[in-house]
């Protein structure tokens, strides 16, 4: 018995050596049906054809009557607007409310619940979350921008492919304003969020590993596939190279997502402030430092008293300790509203958000590390997806 499976152990190890050095072959992957252009069916015949509403009843249909089953008679009112609420905003309808259904459905899509309620199934997804988690569980001060971001995307019933666009490059977009220059920035969020090991002393894995996790929600999020698998060898099972991953990689290399990798390391963000608020912030700090210059003179004019008054040739190591009450007094009360000066600076608004980096090309890590490095990839996007 233990031979037998010391054999069967051996036969899968090899199988799977071999596998990973066979060549993936690219052409013969674009013909799985997930790699295929979308393409317009040819509809089923059905029997009950006055049962389809629309060309999906259609298919639903076909399957029933192939199984020889027949469709549900239509749900009561009271049961169709309870679905509609639940499913639309996650909440039930009012008592006695008794709106017609395409009604209903136009006020629940018009309701700020909706977009709170579906927005949520997004940001699952691609990881939101008010802190970064892990070793260093910094705060996500400014994460609730992306939040509003994606319930807004869904309330006002932003195009699909303008709200990937906004998210994968919205630093890149043109904008009318800066309301929707700031809402592009906002939008890039979707690439500063997940868990990152701040603490990681080894800077180049902890870029890497950053650069790992914005392919992972990238092929997660928009594609329906694991695209991490590709770091360390060969797809096992879709049509994804290693030299892809590293393609990938070189674009997010080329993406500047941290301000500073040095411990603790800190996420880029966008500055929001409008003209008016920069320009209150300079007064502000311009008020702090003629306060310092105040408090500096004070203590000097101080110093220069104490040393008359005792007749000493030198300070003390501790000056304040022997002023005169009135003195210390004075400088406490100049000290303190410094602080409160320092303490409630004007606001200076900002977003998690991606911007433009150095174009850089990676070489394939082999086996994932850094360490130890191939040929050189191009940047460019999947095979398996280009022409």
């Amino acid at each position: 018995m233990i031979n037998m499976m010391a054999k069967t152990l051996i036969f899968l190890l090899l199988t799977t050596v071999l596998s990973a050095a066979e060549k993936i072959d690219i052409d013969e992957g674009r013909k799985h049906w997930a790699f295929q252009p979308i393409k317009k069916p040819v509809l089923p015949v059905v029997k009950n054809e006055a049962w389809a509403a629309n060309s999906i009843d259609r298919f639903i249909l076909a399957r029933l009557e192939k199984a020889g089953l027949e469709p549900a008679p239509p749900a009561a009112a009271h049961d169709l607007n309870r679905r509609i609420h639940f499913d639309l905003i996650g909440l039930p309808p009012p008592v006695g409310q008794s709106d017609n259904y395409p009604d209903a459905i136009e006020k629940l899509l018009a309701s700020s619940h909706y977009g709170e309620r579906w927005g949520r199934h997004w940001l699952d997804v691609v990881r939101y979350a008010d802190s970064n988690g892990l070793d260093e569980n910094a705060a996500h001060a400014n994460a609730w921008r992306y939040r509003d971001y994606v319930v807004r995307a869904f309330n006002t019933d932003k195009p699909f492919d303008r709200f990937v666009i906004e998210q994968l490059a919205g630093d890149q977009l043109p904008s009318k304003d800066d309301a929707q220059r700031h809402e592009q920035f906002i939008a890039t969020g979707y690439l500063s969020l997940g868990p990152k090991v701040l603490a990681e002393p080894d800077k180049v894995k902890m870029e890497m590993d950053i650069i790992d996790e914005q392919i992972h929600i990238l092929g997660q999020s928009l594609m329906g596939i694991t695209l991490g698998c590709a770091r360390c060898h060969e797809h096992k099972f879709d049509p994804i190279p290693t030299e892809d991953y590293y393609s990938l990689a070189g674009i997010f290399k080329s993406t500047k997502t941290m301000i500073s990798l040095k411990t603790i390391a800190k996420w880029h963000e966008h500055s929001l402030a409008t003209p008016g608020e920069k320009k209150l912030r300079e007064k502000h700090d311009a008020l702090v430092e003629a306060q310092k210059k105040v408090i500096a003179a004070f203590t000097a004019k101080a110093n220069q008293q104490l040393l008359v008054d005792k007749k000493l040739e030198k300070l003390p190591k501790k000056p304040e300790a022997q002023y005169p009450k009135a003195t210390g007094a004075e400088l406490d009360k100049l000290r303190a509203s410094l602080k409160k000066m320092e303490a409630n600076p004007p606001p200076l608004p900002s977003a998690m958000g991606v911007a433009d980096g150095t174009a850089t090309n990676l070489a394939v890590h082999i086996r994932g590390s850094h360490l130890k490095l191939g040929e050189v990839q191009p940047r460019r996007f999947l095979q398996v997806l280009s022409p």
